[in-house]
Formats: C-alpha cells, sequence, structure tokens
C-alpha cells in the first residue's frame, strides 16, 4: 500500500535525516558488505530475513541468522558481511533508553550474575517482535519517516523486550552498554541542530574548547568544526527544499547577515544557488 501525500510526510520539518533517525532498514545481496553505520552508533540490529556473518571487537565470525537480534556497542570495530540476501533492521540508542516508564536498561547491572564475563550473546525473536519488525519495515520503506515514529516504534520495541525476555536475558545482552563510560556522542547528535558554532558547542557540554575538541576527534574521528559544517549544511539544504519559509527568513535563522550570503554558502556547499536547489526538489517531487 502506497503512502498518502507523500510530499507532505516528506517536507516536515520533523522528517527524520541522516543525523537523527532510529531505524534505518539495510538490504544486502549474498556476499555484499552491510552499510558502515554499523559503527556509528550504539545499535540493536534485527535480521529480519537472511543470515549475515559479523565480528565485533574480539568476537569474530558469529553467524546470526533469520529472526534474531544482536547488539553492537558504539565505538566498536565491526565487520558484517551477508551470507544470504538479507534484510537487516537497525535501531540505535543510548545506554539512558528505559524499558518501560519505570525500568531503565542502566537498572539491569544488578541482574547480571556474579563474576559475569561478557560473550556475544544473541536473542530469538519473540512472536510479537516478528509481527512488530514487519509491519515497521514495510511503513519504512514505504517513506513513513517522522522522528516522532521512529521515536514512538523505539519505545514500543524497548516495551516488548521488557514484557516478553527475562531480566537475566536482557542484563546478558546489554552488558556492553551498561560498560560504557560515555554519553558524549548521544550529547552531540541530540544538541548540535541549535548549535551555532564549536564554541557554543563546547560551552554547551560544560567544557574547554580545547577539550571538547579533543573529546570530538577522539569520538568522531574528524575535527567538530567540519563535522558541524557538514551537518548543518544539510540542515540548511532540508530546510531550503522542504519548506515553505522565504530564503530571507532561513538566511536570517541561520545566522546569514543577508540572502546573498546563504547563497554563497549553497553554491560551496552543494553547487546550486537556493533557488536551484527548491526548484530540484520541487521538479523531482512531480515526477
Amino acid at each position: 500500500m502506497a503512502l498518502y501525500y507523500s510530499r507532505e510526510h516528506i517536507s516536515c520539518y520533523n522528517y527524520s535525516t541522516a543525523a537523527n533517525r532510529i531505524f534505518l532498514v539495510i538490504t544486502a545481496k549474498a556476499g555484499e558488505q552491510l552499510d558502515r553505520v554499523l559503527e556509528e552508533y550504539t545499535i540493536l540490529a534485527a535480521v529480519i530475513s537472511g543470515e549475515i556473518k559479523v565480528s565485533c571487537g574480539v568476537f569474530q565470525d558469529q553467524i546470526i541468522s533469520e529472526q534474531q537480534l544482536f547488539l553492537v556497542p558504539m565505538k566498536s570495530k565491526v565487520e558484517a558481511i551477508a551470507l544470504k540476501d538479507s534484510v537487516v533492521l537497525v535501531c540505535t540508542f543510548s545506554k539512558d533508553i528505559k524499558l518501560c516508564s519505570i525500568f531503565s536498561i542502566r537498572q539491569l547491572h544488578q541482574d547480571l550474575p556474579e563474576n559475569f564475563v561478557y560473550e556475544f550473546k544473541i536473542l530469538p525473536f519473540v512472536p510479537q517482535l516478528t509481527v512488530f519488525f514487519g509491519l515497521l519495515v514495510d511503513c519504512l520503506k514505504e517513506g513513513l519517516g517522522c522522528i516522532h515514529f521512529h521515536q514512538m516504534k523505539r519505545d514500543e520495541l524497548f516495551l516488548y523486550l521488557r514484557a516478553y525476555y527475562g531480566k537475566r536475558e536482557l542484563a546478558e545482552f546489554f552488558a556492553p552498554v551498561n560498560s560504557l563510560k560515555s554519553g558524549f556522542r548521544e550529547f552531540v547528535l541530540a544538541t548540535y541542530p541549535e548549535i551555532k558554532d564549536v564554541k557554543h558547542f563546547a560551552e554547551k557540554a560544560n567544557m574547554s574548547l580545547s577539550t571538547f575538541n579533543r573529546n570530538f576527534k577522539d569520538e568522531f574521528g574528524e575535527p567538530a568544526s567540519c563535522w558541524l559544517k557538514r551537518n548543518k549544511a544539510e540542515i540548511i539544504r532540508k530546510e531550503i527544499q522542504m519548506s515553505d519559509l522565504p530564503l530571507t527568513e532561513i538566511a536570517e535563522k541561520h545566522g546569514f547577515s543577508s540572502s546573498a550570503y546563504l547563497a554563497t554558502f549553497c553554491k560551496q556547499n552543494f553547487h546550486k544557488t537556493p533557488g536551484e536547489l527548491r526548484a530540484q526538489f520541487l521538479h523531482e517531487s512531480d515526477d
């Protein structure tokens, strides 16, 4: 079934982008490497169909079959290859997320056995998750990408985990997440849309500029200024193409002293003027 009013959905300011989306459907043919997104976040991955081989840190050549869940901690060195034609659903999250309104992932550490040693753990789907994932993948493929929809579905997913798996089982599965020491990445991804420059970023993080830049380079592998420029540019492009705001208003909102400076910025980053970007999007939407 096709999505009604698709242009209204994708033009909404709350439509998810590469930086803030929570769910991602990855389709891979047998022999193909899976998208490198598996290294960028803490993720819960569900093999909807097919079979993949994952190497994550010290755990090498783990075989994940259809209807199984696995976890990849943030900053893990991970390689994944499809052994069969596969569909994998990836869900990003932080260690502060709640399994339900009164129980968070952090609380699971108390259910670990004494002298626990983590081994790569795989969870099989329960029937409720099979139905949930099937519907979610269909909706995402059809373009239902509102960030509020993503957030609601993540809450629903973790509620199912809370309801249909034992606490010890979940504690062992999420053990690597509870061992992570830093929420720096989560802070950056949640905060960057409102940030003016790197100095403002450091102030928000309550860090000196040098400490912030060092932490950022360690976490993201590139200078904060380069990362911020690229992702802010994507926000500006989206507002030009997917909103009806006057270009003068967009320029003022993002700190440009005039529309001419916005035009220069767009030419440097997208090789098109703001008017050309908007016209291009309208043309492609009408096709």
